[in-house]
């Protein structure tokens, strides 16, 4: 085909470049090709030979993004601007998009993070501080899922907040209306003197108790580890085992639940010592 002027390539699943030079004489296979789009493959690296002048001698634009390569090497870039002026610039956007879809990745990675510090920030503006003694609106910040809803109703508010009359903050029913959930979250937990996590698989596996859990451990470096609690309501799975769960669990002494009658007693023992404490 030495009259092909545009080559697509693209979705090919290509692991290397092909080679555009008949073997032994070195001939390109495609004299006039001006256009050769390779994006949306698996490549990994390219080199001067793939490209080279003698190959590919009227090429003008080559499109590479939404690959696996690293790096373009220097001497394949001097080799390309000698062919075309604009080529470069083509290389330069192909990489551009495969620059913003890692970088998007990396957003997706660490938006909890992000949304926490941007509400520092916010917080900062309005004057935020350690709060201390009667500043505490609530006693207890309630971290759980919903699936464990029964078992906070059935069971954790009757003896904490009857029984021990502390105050708790649950997330169905003292959240602020209309206000952003991040904003609700944040917002409580510095109004709480201790925050309690409900640990089970339906906590681990929920994205709204996983940023919970990060805030948790900020509190633990900020206002000392005696300030978070965490109850172990089952086994958890070792695929729901998140790497700050198993930092935090580390880190502080957890309580388990159990149906047993005498555990129990030992349970709400040691639980309503650590809130009161």
């Amino acid at each position: 085909m030495p009259n092909l002027e545009i080559l697509i390539l693209k979705e090919n699943k290509l692991t290397e470049v092909p080679k555009f030079c008949l073997p032994h004489k070195q001939r390109p296979s495609f004299p006039l090709l001006k256009v050769l789009d390779l994006s949306d493959n698996f490549l990994y690296d390219v080199t001067r030979k793939n490209f080279h002048g003698q190959c590919l001698p009227n090429l003008k634009s080559l499109k590479l993004g939404h690959n696996k390569i690293k790096f373009v090497p220097e001497n394949l870039i001097a080799d390309l601007s000698t062919l075309h002026p604009y080529i470069i610039l083509a290389i330069s956007i192909s990489f551009g998009g495969t620059f913003i879809t890692c970088l998007s990745c990396l957003f997706y990675q660490k938006r909890w993070h992000i949304k926490y510090y941007l509400y520092l920030l916010r917080a900062k503006r309005r004057g935020y501080e350690i709060l201390a003694g009667d500043e505490f609106a609530y006693d207890v910040f309630l971290a759980y899922n919903s699936n464990d809803r029964i078992w906070v109703i059935s069971e954790l508010i009757p003896k904490l907040e009857k029984e021990e009359n502390l105050k708790l903050c649950l997330h169905d029913r003292d959240f602020q209306v209309g206000k952003l959930i991040v904003d609700n979250i944040t917002d409580t937990m510095h109004r709480s003197r201790k925050v309690l996590i409900i640990l089970s698989n339906s906590f681990a596996q929920s994205h709204w108790c996983r940023f919970e859990t990060m805030l948790a451990q900020l509190r633990l470096i900020n206002n000392g580890k005696e300030t978070v609690i965490v109850v172990i309501l089952e086994n958890i799975l070792t695929k729901n085992m998140t790497n700050s769960l198993h930092v935090l669990l580390k880190t502080i002494t957890f309580i388990e639940w159990t149906n047993e009658k005498s555990g129990k007693e030992m349970f709400w023992n040691r639980l309503v010592a650590a809130v009161k404490s």
